[in-house]
């Protein structure tokens, strides 16, 4: 299967064990939606199941299945794990205004 890193398809194919190929171009200047995820899992040079199932099972991690029996210690496992980390602001943030009242 193949798709981009704007797809949530390639992550569904993971998921039912299949293979996946990206087809962006490389050193990307634009994160998608699931970039981050899909470079993860890639790190090794090509993209596996097994790296999906470990992402989905790491304890701080901040994905977070529906079927968890502990989704909030998932979350607070996140937060404490990654809270040295310094906060890096986006060069272009994005209005939460829909202009709704």
């Amino acid at each position: 299967m193949g798709c981009c890193t704007n797809s949530e398809m390639g992550l569904v194919a993971l998921a039912h064990n299949k293979q996946v190929k990206l087809y962006d171009k490389k050193n990307l200047e634009k994160y998608y939606s699931y970039t981050s995820i899909y470079n993860a899992l890639s790190r090794s040079g090509n993209l596996k199941p097994i790296g999906l199932k470990r992402l989905l099972s790491c304890e701080f991690s901040g994905l977070i299945s529906h079927l968890s029996s502990n989704p909030k210690q998932k979350i607070d496992n996140f937060f404490n794990y990654f809270k040295e980390e310094t906060h890096v602001p986006p060069k272009r943030p994005k209005s939460l205004n829909t202009g709704r009242k």
